[in-house]
């Protein structure tokens, strides 16, 4: 009886054994179609981020460093590509943007920005505005700001600017 006993734990065993084996297979499998998948979005989208980037900045910089998960990983210039840390926040809330912008056109989604570029000098600040302009012909764009005289009056066809602290609601 004990022997019997000892063979089926034994076969017990075997079976939690080749379940857990099982189990290993599909996490490794679903892990890396998911890295693949985040690779794929952020090659994607990584080519948009580079056109808009060197317009952005007369082709000084090349392109953002796009990782699986869609993190920026640097900044792609003539000497390769630099670490974030090493650009102003204006820089760095540029690419944000871009890549925020990239990601609503890419999904055909609503685009919500909050005085997203509050470190942009005024000639990029234009830039950034047409940008927008041409994205809300394909997407919501709101943007809400507290320099609303970055988006003035019949700058941006279609936009409506509410001004809480006036009270004003402008069209």
């Amino acid at each position: 009886m004990a022997r019997e006993a000892l063979e089926d734990a034994l076969r017990q065993e075997a079976e939690v054994a080749l379940d857990y084996d099982g189990w290993r297979l599909l996490l490794s499998t679903l892990r890396e179609v998911e890295n693949e998948t985040g690779a794929h979005l952020g090659r994607s989208l990584g080519t948009e981020v580079a056109t808009r980037m060197k317009s952005l900045s007369g082709g000084r910089y090349r392109g953002a460093a796009l990782g699986a998960d869609l993190e920026t990983e640097g900044v792609m210039t003539s000497q390769g590509v630099q670490a974030l840390e090493r650009f102003s926040e204006g820089v760095k809330e540029q690419i944000a943007t871009l890549l925020r912008v990239s990601v609503a056109e890419h999904l055909g989604t609503t685009l919500v920005l909050d005085d997203h570029l509050a470190q942009t000098d005024p000639e990029r600040s234009e830039w950034f505005r047409k940008l927008l302009q041409e994205s809300a012909e394909s997407i919501q764009v709101v943007v809400l700001t507290c320099r609303p005289e970055d988006y003035a009056d019949g700058e941006m066809a279609g936009t409506h600017v509410v001004d809480l602290a006036q009270s004003v609601v402008r069209r």
